[in-house]
């Protein structure tokens, strides 16, 4: 706790820094976004994500692992030794669906079964099991490393949605907050208007020169404000505490925004945001391409269950060598390794194929039905992005529009005061000039608010984030 006053303190010097010489303690977006993108827990969170698909890679990676093994078997029974096996060796397993193994075989003993006889002192092993089936272009363990090389991709794509969604969620938090820092501020600047109408009515009446039931009135409005600023402080309060939960040191430690802070004005048409200019984004869309990936995982398991549909048959080769010094025969050529070999065919096939059938239908299914969601999610943020861009530029006209009514509302109540004060209008055309002026400021912030979001949206849509 020590810690944190300092560190707060130092942060909130830095952010304010850049922007003293335009605004005075603005915490601006850009700051903002910044900060969130280097400090916020999720960033760290989803680095997680990448390490864990690593991590599966590895794990599949694993299944071509070269392995070292051996045993040893003794008996002895009433002081008579029967028999000593020992073997070791290192198998390998080979990327294109073959084992390769050398092995080392020891036996000795009166008893040893004959199968068991190796001559001494021992005999090597080299080996290879070859599959002579569609096994030999697709297996278990290939295609656990296809997808996982695929899941590696895919991972990429859901860092940067996850990213992105964070970045939705502390933009529309920022902008809230300026929202409602913009409401407060009016509703000051109508309760200024409100307090002055008020005095100005309440020293009318007190001299006589107007009747006791229009100073009810303007205290009326001038309460009416005071009740609207009130809650509008108590939005800014908690939209203030919802921006804090974006704020982090190192992802590690919490901070709160200090009060002295301001946000950017939110009626300022400023835009951060590149957009493209058409429907290309669709190509580079994190949503479209995990979507993609998972098709291709599906299509991996697809020519692993067509090949399991065939007859598995498994060739062996073991060729057999003695320790013992040979000899060449130069004049035929013959030595001690011919003849001295181990062949064996295996083959395996279930009858009614039920499983692998099944198997089979299952990703042809799950093939179809992600080609389906992918033209679903294509044809979705296609029309969401001309939506959000329809929405931003109506926004952005009728903020327009409503900038120049502004001035016009405000022209209005300096008027209608002038015209109260000689006696040629009545307090309740003040008091309507006056609210329709704080409506229309309040109606500007919320535009602007709306042209902001619409902005961050149609900006996320795209598939584009921090």
């Amino acid at each position: 706790m020590k810690l944190f006053w300092p560190i707060l303190l130092l942060i909130s010097s830095l952010i304010t820094a850049q922007d003293t010489a335009v605004y005075s303690n603005v915490f601006s977006y850009e700051e903002y976004i910044n900060w969130v993108a280097k400090h916020h827990p999720v960033m760290a969170q989803s680095q997680i994500i990448t390490d864990q698909a690593d991590a599966v890679l590895t794990e599949a990676r694993g299944n071509f692992d070269p392995e070292l093994g051996g045993n040893f078997r003794q008996k002895d029974f009433e002081d008579k030794t029967y028999y000593r096996i020992g073997q070791g060796g290192l198998y390998v397993p080979a990327w294109f669906g073959a084992d390769v193994n050398i092995n080392y075989k020891y036996a000795e003993g009166g008893q040893l079964n004959p199968e068991n006889y190796v001559p001494q002192p021992g005999i090597m092993e080299f080996g290879i099991s070859v599959p002579l089936s569609p096994s030999l272009w697709m297996d278990k363990r290939r295609a656990a490393l296809r997808n996982a090389k695929l899941f590696v991709e895919s991972s990429v794509w859901m860092q940067k949605d996850f990213t992105n969604q964070l970045y939705l969620a502390s933009s529309l938090d920022y902008w809230d907050w300026a929202l409602q820092y913009e409401r407060v501020k009016m509703l000051n600047e109508g309760l200024t208007i409100a307090e002055r109408q008020y005095n100005l009515v309440r020293n009318s009446v007190l001299a006589g020169d107007r009747p006791t039931i229009d100073s009810i009135e303007a205290n009326l409005l001038l309460q009416q404000v005071q009740i609207n600023l009130a809650e509008a402080q108590m939005q800014l309060q908690n939209a203030r505490l919802q921006l804090s939960v974006h704020l982090w040191v190192d992802g590690y430690i919490p901070l709160e925004l200090n009060d002295s802070l301001q946000p950017e004005p939110i009626t300022a048409l400023i835009t951060y945001w590149d957009l493209p200019s058409d429907t290309g984004f669709l190509e580079m869309h994190p949503m479209v391409n995990m979507l993609q990936l998972d098709g291709e995982r599906y299509r991996v398991d697809l020519q692993l269950y067509k090949a399991s549909l065939f007859p598995q048959v498994k060739l062996s080769y073991q060729m057999l060598a003695g320790l013992e010094p040979f000899e060449t025969d130069f004049a035929t050529g013959s030595n001690g390794l011919q003849n001295n070999h181990y062949l064996g065919v295996g083959v395996s096939m279930p009858i009614f194929w039920a499983t692998e059938r099944a198997n089979l239908k299952q990703a042809q299914l799950k093939i179809r039905d992600t080609e389906l969601k992918i033209a679903l999610k294509r044809a979705e943020l296609g029309v969401k992005y001309e939506q959000l861009g329809n929405e931003a530029n109506t926004y952005t006209n009728q903020i327009n529009l409503l900038s120049s009514n502004i001035e016009g509302f405000r022209i209005l109540v300096e008027a209608e005061e002038t015209l109260f004060a000689v006696g040629e209008s009545s307090l309740f055309m003040v008091n309507t000039r006056i609210n329709r002026l704080l409506d229309a400021q309040l109606k500007f912030a919320e535009l602007n608010f709306k042209r902001k979001k619409a902005f961050v949206y149609w900006y996320v849509i795209s598939g584009q984030g921090f």
